[in-house]
């Protein structure tokens, strides 16, 4: 089967749903399922993209047999609500474009 995950946080970033994601890819991928991760630049906890993911737009990586595409987002951990509607809008958008790729790739629609 191919599986999309489509999350705003993944491995690197540390956290129990980074985590959970990262564990459930694994096993899907175990189960011997084709697994795409869309998500965000690593951010979390800091609010800020780490270091080496800096002034990236779009990066792809292999993490053992799954994909990881990740995109720019505006990157906040502000308690203001202004910031953090931007950093969720920026992932959603910037992730939209995945959309074509998905069919591409899984021959069905995806973003």
């Amino acid at each position: 089967m191919k599986i999309a995950i489509i999350t705003q946080y993944y491995k690197p970033e540390i956290g129990a749903p980074q985590n959970r994601l990262f564990e459930m890819a694994h096993g899907l991928v175990g189960e011997d399922n084709n697994v795409f991760v869309i998500t965000g630049m690593p951010n979390y906890p800091t609010g800020k993209i780490f270091k080496e993911y800096k002034w990236k737009i779009f990066k792809k990586e292999f993490d053992g047999e799954i994909i990881v595409k990740r995109y720019w987002l505006y990157a906040s951990n502000s308690k203001r609500i202004f910031p953090r509607i931007l950093n969720m809008l920026s992932f959603s958008f910037s992730s939209f474009r995945t959309g074509n790729q998905c069919r591409l790739l899984f021959s069905f629609p995806c973003g």
